[in-house]
């Protein structure tokens, strides 16, 4: 049984972003997704901003998230990064809390 998203947008480029809630959104060229984004500004509703992915969650402390993290993530600027060889995630920081979350897949 399939997921049907709420919104999708088609982009000029073949690019497709499929909304599946008020924060998640994948993006997707064909039938290959990409990105997956966690943001609660994806919606501007921020009372429908929580969320969980592995071991990160939305207004996490930056000292508990990078704590959470594996030896072979890297912090600058805001912006957590772990490379996992098959996916790239970054999580963001925003005064010092976890607000959004991104994958890159390869």
């Amino acid at each position: 049984m399939g997921y049907e998203p709420s919104a999708i947008i088609h982009a000029e480029n073949g690019e497709k972003h499929l909304f599946l809630s008020s924060n998640v959104m994948l993006q997707a060229i064909g039938n290959r997704v990409h990105k997956i984004r966690i943001d609660p500004y994806l919606s501007g509703d921020l009372r429908l901003s929580y969320w969980e992915f592995g071991p990160f969650k939305y207004n996490q402390s930056m000292d508990e998230a990078i704590n959470v993290a594996s030896d072979d993530s890297f912090f600058f600027d805001n912006v957590l990064e772990l490379d996992k060889g098959k996916y790239v995630m970054k999580v963001f920081f925003e005064e010092e809390k976890v607000k959004s979350l991104e994958v890159s897949l390869y």
